[in-house]
């Protein structure tokens, strides 16, 4: 760990411009400009900081003195004792202060002008910059017993053993080295810089028996969903025993001789026989009893698409993906951000609701491969998205003016790249047969529901601690007028308001309750209540959701 911890030690991650240095020298002088107009401002933010925090102090004197003046207790040395003497504080200095801060601020507003209309006046003035890495070995050192500073020196560094875990205690020095347990014998130190191209040689070199391996085995997994080990960040003792141990060391071998090329990797894999087989096949008996995971590939294994591939493929339905490379991310969640999934923003801190819904990876920890669920909250995202709807919408424009066959024909080939089959046809134009006799009926209610004023009741034996339940509610009653809870959905064995179960209702004003806002109780066994932000607005129908899970409970 150590002899490789000491290659990275002596690395520097930095950036530097991607256009030759001859460019950059004819633009800079304007940065050198704004860099003195920025570290003028700095100075200046700092004296007004200053001259704000003196001028508090004098009003405070200003304030506590009064009309008396200022007490102060001098000492004479002809008088033995002190006496104390009042004296007004003159305004100048709160008016010299007042006036230095107001002109110190001009000041900075006119140099961040001035700086802007350099850099809009200088063509080239934002470099476009790269990643880079240079070696400088990072150390941390101390400025006081409170303050520390990262300090970079241009040699490498090898690294002494942290004893326990502590930076403190340091035991023997480890020269940087590659991994022992993938070498052949003891490992040669590093001696070329940092070791950062020799520890990548020793990666990418064919003794290594496992960097090979992985990748092809990562490869294979993003095609057929599962790897020839099943087990793609763990091929030691613990990990799972490849399912075709030749043909992994056969690509691999094949892989390297190929100039360690993925894309011919890619080629090969898709081109094979296997990777063509239909995931429409009737089992035979041997099969479900040998194979029931298809751990052997006897077909195709059904594949769901991915977060961003599957939204990619909403947009490109309703026409509407910008298929632009490069340039910034953007919120995959504001549906006005139609760029491909590639190109939206990650974040460690607040990762994307859309993304969290469709099974994206926490981008904080590692994961080897994505888990596959599905949840009440993923199609309720397809029901309530207005970038769902809005792509739905641009999907039917897209077909109108067609005769039914045609649109049903042009659909199919959108969504799916084949013609529908006889049946699919029949069900298509029977579908759109019943929506355009509904016409611009079909998603108004018709009638009041037969439970109104009532609580629907599930009292339903073995329902469990998990389970969910959808709602459409109207609120009837104005919120100040509602005096007590009023419950719209109980479960328990009668249902009854104050007995054991679940009960989901829109809160009144009796103390402690909130009124108007959704309301979860549990009943008598631990009568635990809970308060939501949602308020249910009277005379508007609402689409309320619960879903309860031995772990929380969660209502939309």
């Amino acid at each position: 760990y150590y002899g490789i911890a000491g290659v990275f030690a002596s690395v520097r991650q930095t950036t530097r411009p991607i256009i030759p240095d001859e460019e950059v020298a004819k633009t800079q002088p304007a940065r050198d400009k704004v860099e003195a107009l920025n570290k003028s401002n700095t100075d200046l933010a700092a004296k007004v900081k200053e001259l704000t925090k003196r001028n508090t102090e004098l009003k405070n004197m200003i304030k506590q003195a009064g009309d008396a003046g200022f007490p102060l207790i001098a000492s004479r040395p002809d008088v033995k004792k002190q006496t104390t003497i009042r004296f007004p504080i003159p305004p100048e200095e709160l008016k010299q202060n007042t006036t230095l801060i107001a002109a110190h601020n001009q000041t900075i507003k006119d140099n961040k002008a001035q700086a802007e209309e350099i850099k809009k006046s200088t063509p080239g003035f934002e470099l476009p910059l790269a990643d880079a890495l240079t070696e400088e070995q990072v150390r941390v050192e101390e400025i006081t017993e409170d303050k520390m500073k990262i300090v970079y020196y241009p040699k490498p560094r090898d690294l002494n053993v942290f004893i326990r875990g502590n930076a403190a205690n340091l035991g023997e020095l480890v020269p940087r080295r590659f991994v022992r347990v993938l070498s052949d014998g003891q490992p040669e130190p590093f001696h070329n810089g940092s070791g950062r191209l020799e520890l990548a040689q020793k990666i990418a070199s064919r003794e290594n028996p496992l960097t090979a391996r992985v990748i092809v085995n990562r490869i294979w997994q993003h095609h057929f969903g599962e790897g020839l080990v099943d087990t793609p960040s763990n091929f030691g003792k613990t990990g799972s025993l490849p399912s075709h141990p030749e043909l992994l060391d056969e690509l691999s071998v094949w892989f390297m001789d190929e100039g360690w090329s993925m894309k011919k990797l890619h080629r090969l894999i898709m081109l094979s026989a296997t990777y063509q087989q239909s995931s429409n096949v009737e089992l035979s008996e041997l099969q479900m009893k040998q194979d029931p995971n298809n751990r052997l590939l006897s077909y195709f294994n059904r594949r769901r698409l991915e977060a961003e591939i599957y939204r990619d493929a909403l947009l490109t339905a309703g026409n509407n993906l910008d298929a632009r490379q490069a340039g910034p991310s953007g919120d995959i969640d504001d549906p006005s951000f139609q760029r491909r999934g590639i190109y939206a923003t990650v974040s460690r801190h607040k990762l994307s609701t859309f993304l969290q819904s469709y099974d994206f990876p926490d981008p904080a920890i590692h994961a080897a491969r994505r888990s596959k669920t599905t949840t009440p909250l993923q199609q309720l995202f397809v029901l309530n998205s207005p970038f769902v709807r809005q792509q739905a919408q641009q999907l039917a424009a897209r077909l109108e003016g067609e005769s039914s066959e045609k649109r049903v024909n042009d659909v199919y080939r959108l969504l799916f790249s084949r013609e529908p089959t006889a049946s699919e046809m029949q069900i298509g134009l029977k579908f759109l047969e019943n929506s355009d006799s509904k016409g611009e009926s079909e998603n108004k209610i018709e009638q009041i529901p037969t439970f109104a004023g009532k609580r629907m009741k599930a009292d339903v034996k073995e329902l469990g601690d998990s389970y969910s339940v959808e709602l459409w509610v109207k609120n009837q009653i104005p919120n100040e007028q509602r005096i007590i809870t009023g419950y719209f959905f109980s479960r328990g064995k009668d249902a009854a308001a104050k007995a054991a179960g679940d009960h989901l209702g829109i809160a009144g004003k009796y103390r402690p309750n909130k009124a108007g806002r959704l309301f979860f109780y549990n009943g008598d066994l631990k009568r635990d209540a809970l308060f939501g932000n949602s308020v249910i607005q009277p005379g508007t129908w609402n689409h309320v959701v619960l879903i309860r899970d031995q772990k929380q409970i969660s209502v939309y």
